[in-house]
């Protein structure tokens, strides 16, 4: 229920509700139903430390049409540029 800009400063933005490898199988939480990716999407889990760095255009600025590895690495380094608060 928050813009983009009121989702980056909400209080408890950074909460865990879930963690994902605890057990040997995690079951989502799912608030609506998702959607198919359509063939070349690809969808980025990521923790505040790089989207609390960059904004979601410098993060598809950087990933977008880039092989997988090659655009995790430099996301990486993107976000330490930019003052890597949480590395």
């Amino acid at each position: 229920d928050l813009t983009p800009e009121e989702a980056r400063t909400a209080r408890g933005r950074n909460v865990i509700t879930r963690g994902i490898g605890t057990d040997s199988e995690v079951v989502p939480d799912v608030y609506e139903q998702p959607r198919p990716l359509a063939p070349g999407e690809r969808l980025l889990l990521c923790s505040d430390g790089l989207h609390g760095m960059l904004d979601d255009r410098a993060i598809e600025s950087v990933a977008a049409g880039r092989p997988i590895a090659d655009a995790a690495h430099d996301l990486v380094r993107a976000a330490n540029d930019a003052g890597g608060a949480d590395n």
